[in-house]
């Protein structure tokens, strides 16, 4: 009997192991498509194995005219919750790229969708309830000499990385609000150039918090 509970436990964790990492691969794009000029890597690693479906997401939007954007974001939380607030804010950020909005002008349709859909937690429950979303977008555009202009904003996320060809690191620091609490809130943005061999960083804290 106590094998059978152990099987039994077993195989329920196995399950909703399995659950949960199917809904984060469904939060994350299903591939990346090339960008010329660019050499693009993305790498999702969860914490702990079989730990609940995380808020980190990441996209990369290829417009016609060749401008690539970067995302990454990292929702409170975890859990079915955060994950729905995950793909609010992911497929927000994308619409808005496609639609052509600055990366200051993705980040405040983000705002707005959270708040409103806070305001419809509020509605129904009765009480507010504070979730946030922070995130950094970086557009880059290609120039004449072959590498690409760059415009960083950020919605309070630890900042990119900038690494020259000599290895210099530079951080792209932009101040802007925590996503999803201030309905006032504005972003700022801020203009970078990278060269051929230049390398961006972009991560959520789940890297600085867990340097091992």
């Amino acid at each position: 009997e106590p094998a059978a509970r152990a099987l039994a436990h077993a195989l329920r964790f196995a399950g909703e192991a399995h659950a949960s990492w199917t809904l984060q691969e469904s939060l994350l794009p299903r591939a990346i498509l090339p960008v010329p000029g660019l050499d693009i890597a993305t790498r999702y690693l969860a914490a702990t194995e079989g730990q609940a479906v995380g808020g980190d997401f990441y996209d990369v939007v290829r417009r016609p005219d060749g401008t690539a954007l970067l995302m990454v974001g990292d929702v409170q939380g975890k859990g079915i919750e955060a994950a729905a607030l995950t793909s609010t804010a992911r497929h927000t950020l994308r619409t808005a790229a496609l639609a052509g909005d600055s990366p200051a002008g993705m980040l405040a349709r983000v705002n707005e969708a959270l708040l409103y859909a806070d305001a419809e937690r509020v509605t129904a429950a009765g009480t507010p309830t504070v979730r946030f979303v922070t995130a950094s977008v970086v557009a880059l555009a290609p120039s004449a000499d072959g590498g690409f202009e760059g415009v960083v904003a950020s919605g309070g996320h630890p900042p990119p990385l900038l690494i020259r060809p000599d290895g210099e690191i530079e951080q792209l620091t932009v101040e802007g609000p925590l996503l999803g609490v201030f309905p006032d809130a504005s972003f700022r943005e801020r203009r970078v150039t990278l060269a051929l061999a230049d390398v961006l960083v972009l991560y959520t804290d789940g890297v600085t918090e867990r340097r091992h």
